[in-house]
């Protein structure tokens, strides 16, 4: 009976293990200004995840979750296998400790926490601040807009292009621009990117998205930021101590960042208050009309002239 005591007391320590809700950062401590990733791992089939507070922190993105199954056949024996992350992409504006409340999901009925967790950010160093500024010197997103003083019911073309002079990887939109305001109608585009000189710096440049907006009120309307992930390749430094390893190339990282536009302003003004006497047009306009003939028998035809 003790033996049996023991097992299970073994077995439901396991199975509670296997239960945890894992809560990890990719930097702790931060700098300000600077990415960070935050997961939450479950090993077990769940749902309903509930996300945390981030109280003070912006969040980039997230949850965004990616699932791992594994199966295995051993002695006659299958096992399957599962995991799933949900990854939160933040930032820290201004330096200090900050508590992240836990987060939560469900396992069979039951609901499963993580622990709190605590992010500390500190200041960056001058040299930090230059990577940051040469990051957004490199690369960026440009907004145009054809008009940005219209009326009520005016149309204008946005068009969105990534300008970038590093490796790119990969790029995925993440958050789209609010349109409060106005009535959108997406237009096709191709995302090759062109090479294009900008105050004599070459950059590699591809349209993004271009879209007709038309305005439904008056007022300043905001067209929030677009906001892109991109995933740079960042060369390694070469080992020379392994020649192979640099002639076969593959020597390099891939790091995520998170780049968004700038909000534009739109003004738009209300159609103007018509006089008394309007019809409903405007313009100058005259309508004529004329015929063949303007004397004729009964049952005779007339042919208009214009």
């Amino acid at each position: 009976m003790k033996k049996l005591s023991i097992i299970l007391f073994f077995f439901c320590s396991a199975l509670l293990q296997a239960q945890q809700l894992k809560v990890s950062a990719d930097k702790n401590p931060a700098i300000v200004g600077e990415q960070i990733v935050i997961q939450y791992k479950i090993n077990e089939e769940a749902d309903n995840f509930i996300s945390p507070n981030f109280k003070g922190l912006k969040v980039l993105s997230g949850p965004n979750p990616s699932t791992q199954s594994s199966y295995s056949f051993v002695n006659g024996k299958s096992q399957n296998s599962s995991s799933t992350t949900y990854s939160f992409y933040i930032k820290a504006v201004k330096e200090g400790i900050y508590s992240i409340s836990p987060a939560s999901i469900t396992i069979k009925g039951k609901k499963i926490q993580s622990k709190a967790y605590s992010l500390k950010v500190v200041k960056g160093s001058e040299k930090n601040k230059a990577q940051q500024k040469e990051l957004g010197d490199n690369l960026f997103i440009k907004v145009e807009v054809s008009k940005r003083n219209i009326i009520v019911g005016e149309q204008i073309l946005v068009t969105y292009k990534l300008f970038t002079r590093i490796d790119l990887q990969n790029t995925e939109l993440s958050s789209l621009p609010a349109l409060n305001g106005f009535w959108a109608k997406d237009l096709e585009t191709s995302s090759r990117f062109k090479r294009d000189v900008i105050d004599g710096i070459a950059y590699n440049v591809a349209t993004i998205k271009k879209s007709v907006l038309t305005a439904q009120k008056s007022g300043e309307l905001v067209i929030d930021p677009m906001e892109i992930k991109c995933s740079i390749r960042i060369q390694k430094q070469r080992n020379n101590r392994d020649p192979f390893a640099n002639f076969f190339g593959g020597s390099y990282n891939v790091q995520e960042e998170f780049i968004s536009s700038k909000p534009i302003i739109v003004k738009v003004n209300e159609l103007s208050t018509p006089p008394n006497n309007f019809k409903g047009a405007v313009g100058d306009m005259k309508i004529e009309s004329s015929v063949d003939k303007t004397s004729i028998n009964a049952n005779d035809a007339i042919v208009p002239t214009n």
